[in-house]
């Protein structure tokens, strides 16, 4: 699925895990995500997100941010 969107966008070093290419990887748990936001709440944090890896670096794990650095880039 991400393959052929960064496909069609033309970003050659997105879309896949293989050697050499950007990292970005959401792992979601077995129940899947729920949305906990509501109208007076937005900011609510979905639950069920894993483990966010952005760029090779480890950014999100179990429910809390793990970094305090910026491994991600613009996209253009």
């Amino acid at each position: 699925m991400s393959a052929n969107a960064a496909d069609v966008y033309g970003l050659r070093d997105r879309g896949r895990l293989a050697p050499g290419l950007a990292a970005d990887i959401c792992v979601i748990g077995p129940g899947g995500l729920t949305a906990r936001a509501t109208y007076d709440a937005p900011r609510e944090l979905a639950a069920g997100v894993v483990l966010v890896i952005v760029n090779g670096a480890v950014t999100w794990r179990d429910g809390r941010a793990v970094t305090t650095g910026f491994p991600g880039r613009l996209v253009s």
